[in-house]
Parts: structure tokens; C-alpha cells; sequence
């Protein structure tokens, strides 16, 4: 049987950061930390027609499955509201729509409701509590598959580290270590356009100094 999987960060075109996952805060929710810059690698794994995500490296010997979560709001994380119950396989909820857009790297995700996934405007705050002892607090943009149609939140940079039977023009990505960062914004720039989103220079900043 063939496998399809990449391995990638992914990085807000806001420049809120990496998509990572703060474990045993709000359920363990995905959210980006532009304070945080260490890494934070996914593996995307095609599934007969839709794709799964899981973090590269297990959370105490457990493979977490990235979760569009219908029972809160659309938010996307690796435990289940209330039961706080670690999604370990994957079904309905862990199906994603996955689109590279551009040979730059530039992606979008989706949730089983054919919403995209993008990233909140604004930081929620909050305790992080492992066993039921709270053990410190962290402050994160989190995710949602609510937008139906394309913001300046729902895109991502994606950086790959490997790809394995995936359709992906590897050569053109490795290109962007060459470009110019005014060449890079203008690209990104023009692929927002081509997908009804305009953003300006100053806001991919930040992005443009996170991946260069």
C-alpha cells in the first residue's frame, strides 16, 4: 500500500507564528504563538479522499489526531470538550480538506463542514492544567473551521522537511531560500489576490522575517 505524507511546519501569513499545539490547554487546542519559534512539525497523511494531521513527535507515547470539534465551536484540537478524552484515531472530525495554492508553499485546510480553517484575530488566555494541577499559563491564537470563504487567516505558509509519495514540486520550494524577501511578499501577495484576499506588505512583516 502507497503511502502520501508530508512533513511540514506551518506558518500564519498574519505572522501569528507556527500551527502548534498547546498541550492541556484548552483541550489541548492548535494555535499559533509568535513568541514561540521552536519546532512544531505535522505530518499530513492523504486518507482515501481527505487528509489527516497528527504532530511528528507523539505526546507521551500518544499519535493525536487533529480534530474539528462541532461540540465547541469549530475549534480544532487533540482532546474532546468536556471528557477531555485524547483523540486517538481518527474519523468524521479528523478529516480535512488540505490545498497547496501556489509552487511558494502557500496552503489551506478545511474541516469536514467544508469551512476553511483559519486563525482568530485575536489571543485567548488561559491556564495550561496536566492531571489536574495547574501548571503554568500561555496565551495562543486559536484555530477554527468556520470561514466559508477564503480570509487573510485561512492561508499558511508551509514549510516542508520531507515529502513521501506527495504531490508537491519540492524544487520550487527549495527555490525560496534564493529569493529576495520583497520577491516573496510579492508572491504571497499575488496568490491571496488570485483567492479574493488582499494583504498588504506590512502585515506579511512579520511572516517574512519567521521564514527567512
Amino acid at each position: 500500500m502507497q503511502v502520501n505524507v508530508l512533513k511540514a511546519e506551518f506558518f500564519s501569513v498574519l505572522g501569528y507564528g507556527k500551527l502548534r499545539i498547546t498541550y492541556n490547554w484548552l483541550y489541548s487546542a492548535l494555535n499559533c504563538d509568535p513568541n514561540d519559534n521552536s519546532t512544531f512539525a505535522w505530518n499530513i497523511l492523504s486518507a482515501g479522499g481527505a487528509y489527516i494531521a497528527y504532530p511528528d513527535i507523539a505526546y507521551n507515547g500518544m499519535q493525536l489526531y487533529a480534530s474539528v470539534r462541532d461540540d465547541w465551536d469549530y475549534y480544532v484540537q487533540v482532546q474532546a470538550p468536556g471528557s477531555a478524552d485524547w483523540i486517538t484515531h481518527a474519523a468524521r472530525d479528523e478529516m480535512l480538506g488540505f490545498k497547496i495554492l501556489d509552487d511558494l508553499s502557500i496552503v489551506q485546510f478545511s474541516g469536514f463542514n467544508n469551512q476553511l480553517i483559519g486563525v482568530n484575530s485575536s489571543p485567548d488566555y488561559g491556564e495550561i492544567r496536566t492531571a489536574g494541577v495547574d501548571t503554568g499559563t500561555h496565551s495562543g491564537y486559536r484555530v477554527r473551521s468556520v470561514y466559508p470563504s477564503p480570509v487573510k487567516g485561512s492561508f499558511w505558509f508551509m514549510k516542508v522537511i520531507s515529502s513521501q509519495n506527495f504531490n508537491f514540486n519540492a524544487d520550487a520550494a527549495v527555490s525560496l531560500a534564493a529569493m529576495p524577501p520583497a520577491t516573496i511578499a510579492d508572491k504571497i501577495q499575488a496568490t491571496l489576490q488570485q483567492n479574493g484576499v488582499a494583504i498588504s506588505t506590512a502585515e506579511l512583516g512579520p511572516l517574512i522575517s519567521q521564514i527567512t
